[in-house]
């Protein structure tokens, strides 16, 4: 997939003994929240689909915390889960087009749902994986007519250097 990992982290994981737990994982655009949520809720429409509240987490809220965290959702990059948790949860666990047709929302289902069948979610704040990101650098001319690179992403500028 997308994502690069130190060698040892799923020895790491399995170390806690808990039924899910993910390592920090930052989003692939900006401004590169983690992918962990402070609050993970759905609410029915009246159509029938399914409206998504969330708070991702921010490198600030976690400052110099450290080890494992119970939080509210985690990314399914990474994610270890217990045999247990496959035998308790409905086949099929990974669900799409209940949000919107057009949206894969199969991770925060899937945390959803297990927190609906009473599993807590674990997040080792001491493990981490990179998330890869294909990026559009340019190089330009500044308004004094030097050379400076310019960083795009999904249409976001992310730096300039010179």
């Amino acid at each position: 997939d997308d994502q690069t990992f130190q060698p040892d982290v799923i020895l790491r994981l399995l170390d806690h003994q808990v039924d899910l737990v993910a390592p920090l994982v930052p989003m692939r655009y900006p401004p590169f929240n983690l992918v962990m949520y402070k609050q993970l809720e759905f609410r029915n429409r009246p159509d029938g689909s399914l409206v998504f509240l969330s708070d991702y987490y921010r490198l600030s809220d976690i400052g110099a915390q450290t080890g494992l965290r119970k939080v509210q959702g985690l990314p399914k990059a990474g994610l270890l889960v217990r045999e247990n948790v496959w035998q308790v949860l409905k086949d099929p666990w990974f669900k799409v087009g209940r949000i919107s047709p057009d949206e894969i929302d199969d991770d925060r289902l899937f945390m959803w749902d297990a927190k609906q069948a009473g599993f807590d979610l674990w997040a080792d704040y001491d493990q981490s994986l990179g998330h890869m990101r294909t990026m559009d650098l340019q190089v330009y001319r500044d308004g004094e007519g030097r050379l400076a690179l310019r960083g795009e992403m999904h249409g976001q500028r992310v730096g300039l250097t010179r």
